[in-house]
């Protein structure tokens, strides 16, 4: 370590901030921040960046005769009086930086949790976001991450009895060309909010399910296929119904293979109507293979 301190403000509103610093000897810079600005706002923060020095044309380090430090200075005889003012005057040499912080908004009865950074020397970056309101227990997360190979990002909320979230990325390969990309996207209702234990409970998780569905997509550009799934069910009085629907192609050529089916019910869950669907037009030498049922109570229709 180089030399560490500590900085505070305060003025006669109660403001306050208080800044722990730490300046490393091969570059890296931490500061740890606390803020309060006495109106139901405080902040807990924690950044860290890394400067390559190396890249820094004959840059040097100057101490006094006890080897404390002085201060840098460059090529050009320019002083920097501190690690944070070399790195202000040579950003383009930062290796990664990074945000951690907790935010307090009380007055709101909300808390936000921020995570980001930059990887510059591996191209990579992140942000996550998580804002959760301390009355109802809701929440809403945004998270998204990118490199060399692709990026992703997702959201998903938790809200009373509700949940959704929804997903989508793509790969590269080598050549920077995509391999492939994705979405996807669900939603959740149960019938009642469940207790901590409940939530803990995995086989509790689907029994309380008022209605539930899901849509994904997906492209593989190097083995030429592509495909969609979406299903669903509801349970409320006068609609008892599930469904489902798959299908995948041959993007070189257009022929696809898939099926659908889905059931209706009664109030006491006997089956009021029933489909199911089943084609491949792959096989070309049967002309495709169809397979269809429908059928109502007692009643069955079937098709080919």
């Amino acid at each position: 370590m180089v030399r560490s301190g500590v900085q505070e403000f305060r003025n006669n509103r109660q403001f306050m901030i208080v800044e722990h610093f730490e300046e490393f000897i091969d570059g890296t810079l931490i500061k740890k921040v606390v803020e309060d600005d006495s109106y139901g706002k405080k902040v807990l923060e924690k950044r860290g960046m890394k400067l390559n020095l190396d890249k820094i044309e004959n840059i040097q380090m100057y101490t006094d005769q006890n080897g404390y430090f002085k201060h840098y200075q460059d090529g050009e005889n320019l002083k920097y009086h501190s690690l944070q003012e070399l790195i202000d005057a040579n950003k383009k040499f930062l290796e990664w930086e990074y945000t951690n912080s907790t935010i307090d908004l009380i007055g709101q009865h909300k808390t936000i949790s921020i995570k980001k950074g930059v990887d510059y020397q591996n191209e990579q970056d992140w942000h996550f976001e998580k804002h959760f309101n301390t009355q109802d227990k809701s929440e809403v997360v945004t998270n998204r991450a990118k490199d060399l190979d692709g990026e992703w990002k997702e959201t998903w909320t938790k809200k009373l009895r509700e949940r959704w979230a929804q997903k989508e990325g793509y790969r590269n390969n080598a050549d920077g060309n995509k391999t492939n990309e994705w979405t996807e996207k669900w939603y959740k209702k149960v019938k009642h909010r469940k207790s901590k234990k409940e939530e803990d409970d995995a086989q509790s998780d689907d029994s309380e399910i008022e209605e539930s569905n899901c849509e994904k997509w997906g492209k593989n550009h190097e083995s030429q296929e592509e495909w969609n799934e979406k299903w669903g069910e509801v349970h409320r009085p006068g609609e008892r119904r599930k469904w489902c629907d798959k299908w995948q192609v041959d993007t070189s050529n257009g022929l696809k293979k898939g099926e659908n089916w889905g059931q209706i019910y009664n109030e006491d869950y006997s089956v009021r109507e029933h489909w199911a669907e089943k084609w491949d037009d792959r096989h070309q030498e049967n002309h495709g293979v169809y397979e269809k049922r429908h059928e109502f109570g007692d009643q069955c229709h079937q098709g080919s």
